[in-house]
C-alpha cells in the first residue's frame, strides 16, 4: 500500500493509456535553449538594420546574427520519444528536427531482452558529473535510449514503471555488480521472491580466518565488523595536516627573510594558498575515508529489521530498511582479487548493498569475498526465516 501511495503520488515521464506506453521529450528545455540563441540573434538583426544605411561593415554583424537565428531554430525545434503498443507488438524510437526531419525506428516487442541501468560519467569542457541512464536492451547488441538522471532513484523508477507495462526484467549493473529482477518480483520483499521461486536460502560456513564476531540480539543477531584501516588512514590524515603546515611555515619564514622580488610577492602568496587549499582537501578526504573505514560496523538483523550502524569516535550512525520493504540484498563492487595496501588491512573486493524502494545502505566496508558470501547468507536465512 506503501509503495502504491508514494507511486501515485510521482509525476511520471511516461503517460500510459492502457496498451500503449508514451514519452515526448525536448519541448520546454529544447525551446528555452533555442531562445537562448535566438535573443541575441534578434539583437544583433536589430542593431545591423537600425544603422546599415550609413555603416557597411555591420554584414558581419547580420551574418552572425543569422548564423544564432538557424540554430535556435533548429534546437527549438527537436523533439524526441518512445512509442511502445502492446497490442501492436511494437517499440518506436524517434527523433524530429525542424518539424520534418528525423528518423523513426521500430522494433518488434519480442527483440526486447530487458531493462538496463547503468551508470556512466558525462564530461564537458570544465567538469564532469555521473548519470544513470535507462535503456532497454534489445537483441543483436542494440539499444533503445529511455532516459537519464543525476538521481539513481529517479531512474530506478523509470526502469520499474516500464518494466511493469512491458513485461521485460531489469538488469541493473550500476552499482558494480550485476542484479536482475523479473518483472514480477520488482516489489516482492526478499522473503516474497524465496516464496515464490520455492526456495530456502543456505548458510554457508563462515571463513576460518574471519574477523567478524557475532551475538545473540533480541529476536535475531547482531554481526560486528571491526575497523578496517585505521592505521594506516591514520597516517594519511596526519600527512595531510603536516603539508598544511610546512607550506604555510615555509611561506612565512621565505617572507619574514625577506629574499624576494616584491613585485613577486602577491604570486607567491596566491601559489602558497593554493598548495594549503590542495594539502587540506587530501586531508579531508583522507579523513572521511579514515571515518568510514576505521568505523566500527554492527549490524543487526531479526524477521523483522536490518539495521546497520556505523561506530565512530563514539558516535553512531544507524540506517535500518524494515524486511518487508528489503528487495534486494547483493554483493556489489566485486573483484577477482582483494586490493591491499602498503600500511592497510586487507580491504576487501566489494561490500554488501541492501535496498528498497526508498533507501539504499552499503555496508560490509573492509571484508574479503568469503566473508561478505557468508554474511550475506546469514542474513538471507534470518530476513526470510517464518
Amino acid at each position: 500500500m506503501d509503495r502504491e501511495r508514494n507511486r501515485a503520488g510521482r509525476k511520471g515521464l511516461a503517460q500510459i493509456d492502457g496498451e500503449t506506453y508514451v514519452i515526448n521529450q525536448g519541448g520546454g528545455l529544447m525551446i528555452f535553449l533555442g531562445v537562448f540563441f535566438l535573443i541575441p540573434a534578434i539583437i544583433m538583426f536589430g542593431v545591423g538594420l537600425a544603422n546599415a544605411p550609413s555603416n557597411g561593415d555591420l554584414i558581419p554583424l547580420l551574418i552572425v546574427g543569422g548564423v544564432f537565428a538557424i540554430l535556435g531554430i533548429i534546437i527549438a525545434t527537436i523533439r524526441w520519444g518512445l512509442i511502445i503498443d502492446k497490442s501492436e507488438g511494437t517499440i518506436t524510437s524517434w527523433w524530429r528536427m525542424l518539424f520534418v526531419l528525423g528518423s523513426t525506428k521500430v522494433y518488434g516487442i519480442e527483440e526486447g531482452e530487458g531493462i538496463t541501468i547503468t551508470q556512466e560519467i558525462r564530461r564537458t569542457k570544465n567538469s564532469s558529473y555521473t548519470v544513470w541512464p535507462v535503456r532497454i536492451k534489445i537483441k543483436g547488441d542494440r539499444k533503445v535510449n529511455i532516459t537519464e538522471t543525476r538521481d539513481p532513484g529517479s531512474s530506478r523508477e523509470v526502469a520499474e514503471e516500464l518494466a511493469r507495462f512491458i513485461g521485460f526484467k531489469i538488469i541493473d549493473t550500476s552499482m558494480g555488480g550485476k542484479i536482475e529482477r523479473n518483472a514480477d518480483e520488482i516489489d516482492m520483499s526478499l522473503k516474497e521472491q524465496v516464496q515464490a521461486h520455492e526456495e530456502t536460502p543456505e548458510l554457508i560456513d563462515q571463513p576460518a580466518d574471519s574477523r567478524v564476531t557475532f551475538e545473540k540480539a533480541e529476536g535475531g543477531v547482531t554481526f560486528v565488523i571491526p575497523p578496517a584501516a585505521k592505521t594506516a588512514l591514520g597516517k594519511f590524515n596526519a600527512i595531510g595536516i603536516g603539508c598544511i603546515v610546512f607550506i604555510v611555515l615555509g611561506l612565512a619564514a621565505f617572507l619574514i627573510a625577506g629574499n624576494f622580488d616584491e613585485e613577486a610577492i602577491v604570486p607567491i602568496a596566491i601559489f602558497g594558498v593554493i598548495f594549503a587549499a590542495i594539502a587540506f582537501a587530501v586531508r579531508a578526504g583522507f579523513a572521511k575515508l579514515k571515518a568510514l573505514f576505521a568505523s566500527e560496523q554492527r549490524i543487526t538483523v531479526t524477521k523483522s529489521n536490518l539495521s546497520v550502524a556505523f561506530v565512530y569516535n563514539g558516535r553512531e550512525k544507524i540506517e535500518e530498511i524494515p524486511a518487508d520493504k528489503l528487495e534486494e540484498l547483493q554483493i556489489v563492487g566485486a573483484r577477482e582479487s582483494n586490493h591491499k595496501f602498503s600500511g592497510f588491512e586487507k580491504l576487501g573486493s566489494g561490500v554488501l548493498m541492501a535496498r528498497s524502494d526508498f533507501k539504499t545502505i552499503r555496508f560490509a566496508f573492509g571484508l574479503s569475498n568469503e566473508e561478505l558470501e557468508w554474511l550475506k547468507s546469514a542474513i538471507m536465512v534470518i530476513v526470510t526465516s517464518d
